[in-house]
């Protein structure tokens, strides 16, 4: 009989499909392992799908806004929207030369001061440690103009932090905030806090940078957006955090819970420095992919999230029935009166106090 490692033929084949037969049931194992694996992330993602509903988080923004005290009459919010009527050049291009003189012409506004240095003055000492955001598609102007009124206020480089998240475009000019100019200011991507914290039911760790400062200035852009609707100053901080898909499900009350956390707004809360130079309508539901810009050259400021979000939502329907757009909007009153319900500013137009400039 023949023999193959000392064994004989029919006892090597025996040997060889026990091998096979264990090899094959590791195999599956390891299969269905990746496939529980793989069905868990999937059942996790779609409960936080947005247009989902999560009941737990519907009723945690219930229960803060039960916990707030007995709502008195509202004070008016001021805001400044400030428009330049030549922001942009023939060709249709934004003067990107013009960007700076207008945000400082705006916070001097809203500050009731004459320069830039006594606007951020009354705005933040010397002694404070600053936080902006910097979203994706913020002009790098504007960011430049805030860090320049920073400093002119006697703030040091080495207490300004700029985080970002995520890819974002750049000017092709560099930016004054990365300059030798100001050696010091850090440029921050990823850096979270060690500590999670509840954004109502969900565990969120808040970028280091805003659990560290005692002045945020909410540097933000205004678009249109195919799920939320709208981008402005309350959904800046989904990138303030580190697992924002978490809250993609009943997105409204959650970016309420969200602004409320003290790490974001309260005290901290100094400015809302609204970019709406050229509010980008691509977000739209119906014109996914085409390109639709509003040039509206404007700058909004203000120290009210809300009240800024409702201006700027003014401006964004302004602005599609410019292009010929459905409004497409709809839900966005509704979705402002949840933040205002849980005290984050006012929503309604009459409690609002704009000013308008024309430069």
């Amino acid at each position: 009989m023949t023999q193959w490692l000392g064994m004989t033929r029919r006892r090597f084949l025996a040997l060889l499909a026990a091998v096979v037969a264990l090899l094959l049931g590791a195999a599956m194992a390891v299969l269905d392992g990746f496939r529980e694996f793989v069905f868990g992330v999937a059942s996790r993602i779609r409960q936080h799908m947005p247009g989902q509903e999560n009941p737990a988080q519907i009723e945690a923004y219930e229960r803060a806004v039960a916990a707030l005290p007995a709502a008195s009459q509202p004070a008016p919010s001021p805001l400044v929207w400030a428009r330049d009527s030549a922001a942009f050049k023939r060709n249709g291009n934004l003067d990107r030369h013009r960007i700076g003189a207008l945000v400082d012409q705006a916070v001097c506004s809203f500050t009731s001061t004459s320069d830039v240095a006594a606007a951020y003055g009354s705005i933040v000492t010397p002694e404070d440690r600053v936080a902006l955001r910097l979203p994706a598609v913020i002009h790098d102007e504007v960011v430049d103009a805030v860090v320049r009124g920073l400093l002119a206020a006697g703030v040091p480089p080495q207490q300004i932090v700029l985080f970002k998240s995520g890819y974002r475009d750049v000017a092709e000019e560099e930016p004054y905030y990365m300059k030798p100019a100001v050696k010091g200011l850090t440029v921050q991507e990823g850096i979270y806090s060690d500590r999670p914290v509840k954004v109502g039911t969900i565990d969120q760790r808040v970028v280091k940078a805003l659990e560290e400062c005692t002045a945020f200035i909410n540097t933000c852009c205004l678009h249109t957006h195919i799920e939320a609707e709208m981008t402005g100053a309350l959904k800046n901080h989904m990138g303030s955090i580190s697992e924002p898909y978490l809250l993609h499900s009943s997105l409204p009350h959650n970016l309420a819970l969200l602004n409320s956390l003290p790490q974001l707004g309260g005290e901290k809360l100094k400015l809302v420095v609204m970019d709406a130079l050229e509010p980008s309508l691509k977000g739209h539901p119906d014109h996914p992919v085409q390109r639709h810009f509003f040039k509206s050259g404007s700058i909004i400021i203000s120290r009210d999230p809300v009240a800024a979000d409702t201006v700027g939502l003014g401006l964004l329907r302004e602005g599609l029935k410019a292009h010929d757009l459905d409004d497409g909007l709809e839900e966005m009153p509704g979705r402002l009166a949840l933040a205002g319900n849980l005290g984050l500013g006012q929503h309604r137009p009459e409690h609002i106090q704009v000013t308008e400039l024309s430069v």
